[in-house]
């Protein structure tokens, strides 16, 4: 029995009529075969497959897609992939993207707002099917997204939305992240709860401060726009506005970080100085990043349940391609949110 092998014929590319010929069926009887074998016998289908598999024959999808109308791909912009929640949020979104059929296009703004609308215009030139994005956290303008929206182009935005946008959004509980987080402090004893916070035009540290300030006047503790910090949370600015909080005369007792990063940095810098955590500084982060474990001691922090999130984004989207009436109906889903308390908080009562 003699084994056949196929190859390219002269390094040109294998089209269904070449597999038609060697196989003596129509062309479309292969291309039923390669499409899901509908009107096919299963032999025939199962003959089809394993016959292109060996002449290494490759399916002109670019040519497909004009034919049908859509190209089985969307696309997904973040602010910075090397972010711990963004990194989830995509293994969440390319998870169920591949269970629905879809390929994924990813991009980082790094937090630019002009390579943000440049990434917007080059997702739709290259015919995405649809947009998810989670903007800078400096994005205000949404006049290029609108544009998009007017063409019915599928979108939605995520964690970071920009203000007054009707259309269909994910958000996490930011506001009952910051709650938790400082009631948490205050229940383990801690009167004098700074923050750090990210830039005021993003929604997510907005509603952070405010479950912040608001669980500090449920429990009969002053407001002190003294220890509310305002930056960018990198590990600079963190290092610059934990020196100032730790200058001042009356150095907090505990902080409440907008993320992660921040509060790993302002507990460096509070051991640095010789204080005790969490029993002269406690401190409670944002997005339960994996680093927060490895500190010592470890990191409580508010998990946003990320990878959910990515599900639900993708979803989303999914009904917006393929339900018109989904177009123009507005729409916002909140992520529930959970505080992991470790070390850094709980102090010995």
């Amino acid at each position: 029995m003699n084994n056949i092998c196929f190859y390219k014929m002269n390094d040109k590319e294998i089209t269904i009529y070449d597999i038609a010929e060697k196989l003596g069926l129509s062309s479309a009887t292969v291309s039923r075969a390669l499409n899901g074998g509908k009107g096919n016998k299963k032999a025939t289908v199962d003959l089809v497959i394993e016959t292109a598999r060996k002449m290494g024959y490759r399916p002109n999808t670019i040519a497909s897609s004009l034919r049908k109308k859509e190209t089985k791909t969307v696309g997904l912009i973040v602010p910075r992939i090397d972010m711990h929640f963004h990194s989830m949020v995509i293994s969440g979104v390319q998870d169920k993207a591949r269970e629905y059929g879809y390929n994924l296009l990813i991009s980082q703004s790094n937090e630019d707002v002009n390579i943000e609308a440049e990434l917007v215009s080059t997702m739709f030139s290259s015919r995405v099917d649809g947009l998810m994005l989670s903007t800078t956290m400096f994005t205000s303008e949404i006049a290029v997204i609108e544009s998009f929206n007017k063409q019915k182009n599928p979108f939605v935005f995520f964690d970071r939305v920009p203000q007054n946008y009707m259309g269909p959004v994910i958000e996490g509980d930011d506001y009952l992240g910051g709650y938790m987080a400082t009631e948490h402090l205050i229940l383990n004893g801690c009167k004098r709860i700074a923050h750090f916070s990210g830039p005021m035009g993003s929604n997510i540290y907005k509603n952070r401060l405010a479950g912040y300030k608001d669980a500090l006047i449920k429990h009969n503790l002053p407001v002190d726009e003294e220890i509310i910090f305002e930056h960018i949370l990198t590990k600079d600015s963190s290092l610059s506005a934990s020196e100032q909080m730790f200058g001042l005369k009356k150095v907090p007792d505990a902080l409440f970080a907008s993320n992660d990063l921040s509060a790993i940095v302002a507990a460096q810098t509070a051991k640095a100085k010789g204080l005790a955590i969490p029993d002269d500084f406690a401190v409670v982060g944002y997005s339960n990043d994996p680093r927060t474990e490895i500190f010592v001691p470890a990191i409580t922090s508010v998990d946003q349940a990320a990878y959910e999130m990515g599900h639900l984004v993708f979803q989303t989207l999914y009904q917006q391609m393929n339900s018109e009436e989904s177009l123009i109906l507005p729409r916002k889903q909140v992520v529930g949110v959970h505080l992991i308390e470790r070390e850094s908080s709980k102090r010995h009562k």
